[in-house]
């Protein structure tokens, strides 16, 4: 893997008295020539697939026409700025010193910490981590409350509510989720979606990750994208978790919870074209069914309920022909 960049350092630039006599153009192009050498193999080599640039080849890195880079390049030479190797090819001394560091330092690995000019790892933390009443969980799927399993309608399984209790357990809070839409404005519902984040980020990335807060800018926008949809809040909380545990350790762990936003919106819209292509009732209008109200309330019945309902429904055949 290349890396993004190399050491630089102004003063050493600035003070060395053979590179200061020369012009500001050969300056320059000393300075593409090294940009381009970073990505060359071996490393600080000016070379193309094995074999040494061209002038041309050169120039057109460098952006500049043939004769003006051989005119610069003649005076970087003449001033001893670069060296050649057997075969004619350019190379920075410091770079080839210091990429040879760099792995004669990686070959010695914990070695090199016993050196007194090598500095030495932070000490662990001390006490609980913020959001542990018990102390930080013990490696990176230990310790991890289970938000249950996934639900298999819009609005979660009776075994939801259990996964809500565990999810504000986490967080040090006991705290339920208000049945419904996510509403922004609600703290219970910013409390439940961001401990299903962290619960997802901490089963990838372990103990290290930064938790995300409820109360941001980002947990805000987000639940603001959520209600707009009319998204349950336990299918958001189980479509989050699941976007979590999917993310790949290689990468950054999000910041923020307007990550997740727009996955959890397109399951939820997926999911009512499922429903509606099966001919099925959507939970809003079984729930209005069971309790004889209209729809004004559409989540006013708890998910036990509802989920009771649609059971004894399909046990009498009633939606056999869709």
């Amino acid at each position: 893997m290349k890396r993004p960049a190399y050491q630089f350092y102004p003063s050493d630039w600035r003070n060395d008295i053979a590179l200061k006599s020369c012009s500001i153009g050969a300056r320059g192009l000393w300075q593409e020539l090294m940009n381009t050498m970073h990505f060359c193999t071996p490393y600080g080599h000016l070379v193309l697939n094995g074999a040494p640039m061209t002038d041309e080849e050169s120039a057109l890195h460098a952006n500049v026409p043939v004769k003006e880079y051989q005119r610069h390049l003649a005076e970087l030479e003449r001033k001893g700025i670069f060296s050649r190797t057997d075969t004619g090819v350019i190379y920075s001394r410091r770079m080839v010193r210091d990429e040879e560091l760099r792995r004669t330092r990686a070959k010695g690995g914990a070695l090199a910490l016993e050196h007194e000019n090598v500095p030495q790892p932070k000490a662990p933390r001390k006490g609980p981590r913020r959001g542990h009443p018990e102390g930080p969980p013990q490696g990176p799927h230990q310790g991890i409350p289970s938000p249950g399993p996934y639900p298999p309608s819009l609005q979660g399984s009776p075994s939801s509510s259990s996964a809500v209790a565990s999810a504000s357990a986490f967080a040090g809070t006991a705290v339920t989720a208000t049945p419904g839409p996510v509403n922004a404005a609600d703290m219970s519902h910013c409390i439940v979606l961001t401990v299903a984040a962290n619960q997802g980020l901490m089963a990838v990335w372990g103990d290290s990750v930064e938790p995300l807060k409820p109360q941001s800018g980002g947990t805000t926008a987000c639940l603001q994208v959520l209600g707009a949809e009319g998204v349950d809040v336990e299918f958001a909380r189980s479509a989050i978790f699941t976007h979590a545990c999917a993310l790949k350790a290689t990468k950054q762990p999000p910041v923020s919870l307007k990550y997740f936003a727009q996955a959890a919106v397109d399951r939820w819209r997926n999911e009512l074209s499922r429903v509606q292509a099966a001919g099925m009732p959507t939970p809003q209008r079984l729930a209005n069914e069971e309790r004889g109200s209209d729809s004004s309330d559409p989540f006013g019945a708890s998910t036990d309920d509802v989920e009771a309902a649609m059971m004894a429904r399909v046990a009498a055949g009633e939606f056999a022909n869709g």
